[in-house]
């Protein structure tokens, strides 16, 4: 009778730490995928970020690291504090963030359709040097977006319990610039919000895929 329960209690916790393991064992075989991914979508994003300064400010050499957007998750974190984040809230955070960023590319691609720069572009007609239409900015953003949406879906299986504290939408309805005096400073302001996402969303995703090379490489 006590050898059985022994053996009761054996396969109970057995069949416990099997349930805890599991998500993380079925999430590690899609780590270096999401790996690769957020590299592609990253060197995407320099791209996009180039192509933006030079298109929105003449100069694809500007840069002001002064400018920030409080609606936008920190690409920076203390190395220490870094390599104590637990596996799963790795990627509760990774998902959070991530769909924070996804949509304040909404919002600036919204934007520059409503400025009439798809309209333009158009009619213009502007080709490369292989005399191919070149995309506009809010083509290459959707571009970008779609890389992100299937990204954040990785991630979204890899964490199959998301952090019930994250609440993105509520960040993004902020992410417009106060109203100003006038629709020229207006969309001088859109102008520098779309710079500081871009900017700030090629900086995370290098810390992303720092994290999935963590993650590939203990599980």
């Amino acid at each position: 009778m006590a050898l059985s329960r022994i053996v009761l209690c054996i396969y109970t916790l057995a069949v416990v730490c099997e349930g805890c393991c599991a998500p993380v064992a079925q999430a590690s075989l899609s780590f270096p995928n999401s790996l690769r991914l957020t590299r592609t979508l990253r060197a995407r994003v320099q791209q996009l970020l180039q192509s933006y300064k030079e298109q929105q400010f003449g100069d694809r050499n500007f840069e002001d690291r002064r400018l920030i957007l409080n609606t936008l998750p920190s690409v920076t974190i203390n190395y220490r504090s870094w390599l104590q984040i637990q596996d799963m809230q790795r990627l509760y955070i990774a998902s959070h963030n991530l769909r924070t960023f996804w949509e304040h590319l909404e919002a600036q691609r919204q934007k520059l359709e409503l400025e009439g720069e798809e309209g333009r572009e158009h009619q213009s007609q502007r080709r490369n040097k292989r005399a191919r239409p070149q995309l506009s900015l809010a083509q290459s953003i959707l571009i970008v977006q779609l890389d992100l949406r299937d990204l954040l879906k990785q991630v979204s299986f890899q964490s199959p319990n998301p952090s019930p504290t994250s609440s993105p939408t509520s960040h993004s309805r902020s992410a417009s610039p106060a109203s100003s005096s006038s629709s020229g400073s207006s969309r001088w302001v859109s102008r520098l919000e779309g710079y500081v996402i871009l900017r700030d969303l090629e900086l995370y995703l290098g810390r992303l895929a720092r994290d999935y090379t963590l993650l590939s490489a203990k599980h």
